[in-house]
């Protein structure tokens, strides 16, 4: 179904920059975990792709000045392109972003972004550690990477173009963390934070309807897309939904938004009916409504009540498990993937719900959706991490049977089945959150 999501982007007209210049952008791959290497937009569109022909790549590309992602495989980082730029690049495609370096014109500015992308990821390691707690101590966490970052720049002699631009991306990570907040403290610990009007000052003086930051700037891209699915999925019906989408100008904006409600059909599943709605009213892409109208079939299917579709995975212990094997049993499903720091985040509370509950009937299984070239990665990070409950790895990937049974497209995902192998609740709460285990401890009063 996904190929349909990304046909129907690719078939929409959008206004694209300018394209003034051809760069190259070579570089040496040692472990790599995907056979190629993309230049993409910031939608993650692909402008450039190169093939890995023993650990070489060149990347040959048109481009206008500014920032750019580079993939492999599921790995991403942020760089930025000047057209005189004359780029090589290294990185251990198992060791992503702690690996990656530049030289040649144009590398200070992007080891500045690699280096700023691991100042991030340290300090967001434990993301629900980083929003944690007022929001005093939250700024003052906030404040303290800044300025870290701002660092940074010190130590390189970075071009004026760059450094205005960056300084524009600053602002903006900034407004996106203060929009973040009030919603982590809801998503992580439950709570639901009522702020003072003050708080809202300057997201209330951003212009989330502007294409030119919108394809310009990636943390302005990040705020305007929450902002904007945040405030439709809170409406109540469809009708106040389209009136939000209608609120929207920016072409590109709706098209990140109309994407967006595809993957929000099975986030949100009481309003996968609204948010089909909306598709089928906004496009007329039907490659497009097609996809949406199979996830809809495939979420009613799953519905609360409702035979749990069912799998043979292959264990740890090389071993074969199906579905049925757990009967009489609760079965808490965690969905996930090695590469997915949400994911990652989330063991240490499956490892607390495991000890919580190790004497009821309730077995714990964890499916990964790693593609195959990941596999002994996989058996790598279930034992580093000692992983407990049962740990299976799915035949092929987001296309497997179970996992476009549940119409998943976005991971963690966290399924509850009862002991006679019904579907107790296909999208339950993350593991970190009270209401999760508030919800398990319900089945044993």
């Amino acid at each position: 179904m996904l190929r349909f999501v990304v046909l129907f982007i690719s078939l929409i007209s959008i206004t694209l920059q300018a394209q003034t210049k051809t760069i190259y952008i070579t570089g040496n791959v040692v472990n790599p975990t995907s056979e190629t290497v993309t230049l993409n937009n910031l939608d993650d569109r692909p402008i450039s792709k190169a093939t890995i022909e023993k650990g070489t790549f060149k990347i040959k590309a048109k481009i206008t000045r500014g920032f750019y992602l580079l993939r492999h495989g599921s790995e991403v980082t942020d760089i930025y392109l000047d057209t005189n730029d004359k780029l090589a690049v290294s990185f251990d495609g198992e060791q992503y972003q702690t690996s990656i370096q530049f030289t040649g014109t144009g590398a200070k500015r992007n080891n500045y972004l690699a280096n700023k992308n691991r100042l991030d990821d340290t300090a967001r390691k434990d993301i629900a550690a980083f929003y944690d707690g007022t929001p005093e101590a939250f700024f003052k966490r906030q404040n303290a990477l800044q300025t870290q970052i701002k660092s940074l720049q010190k130590e390189e002699t970075l071009e004026p173009f760059f450094l205005e631009d960056e300084t524009t991306a600053l602002h903006y990570e900034q407004l996106y963390a203060v929009y973040n907040y009030p919603r982590m403290q809801e998503f992580y610990f439950g709570k639901k934070v009522t702020l003072d009007a003050s708080y809202y000052t300057d997201l209330a003086n951003v212009d989330y309807d502007n294409e030119t930051l919108f394809n310009t700037q990636p943390y302005y891209r990040y705020l305007v897309s929450s902002k904007w699915k945040n405030d439709i999925q809170k409406a109540e019906d469809q009708a106040a939904m389209q009136a939000i989408f209608n609120e929207v100008q920016t072409i590109p904006i709706k098209i990140e938004l109309l994407q967006g409600f595809y993957y929000s059909m099975s986030t949100y599943p009481k309003k996968a009916k609204d948010y089909f709605a909306m598709i089928r009213s906004n496009t007329t892409s039907e490659g497009f409504i097609n996809a949406a109208k199979e996830k809809l079939i495939a979420i009613n299917k799953t519905a609360k009540g409702k035979p749990a579709p069912s799998f043979s995975y292959e264990g740890i212990d090389g071993k074969t498990y199906s579905l049925s094997d757990f009967k009489g049993d609760y079965v808490f499903i965690d969905v996930w993937a090695t590469w997915c720091a949400p994911c990652i985040q989330q063991i240490p509370a499956i490892k607390e719900l495991e000890e919580t509950f190790k004497d009821k009937n309730i077995t714990f299984v964890s499916i990964s959706v790693d593609r195959e070239n990941a596999y002994n990665k996989w058996k790598d990070v279930v034992k580093k991490k000692e992983l407990g409950g049962v740990q299976l790895y799915a035949d092929n990937s987001f296309e497997s049977d179970f996992i476009e049974a549940f119409a998943i497209t976005s991971i963690p995902r966290f399924i509850i089945i009862d002991p006679d192998g019904n579907i107790v609740n296909a999208n339950a709460k993350k593991p970190s959150t009270v209401q999760c285990e508030e919800e398990l401890a319900s089945f044993f009063e």
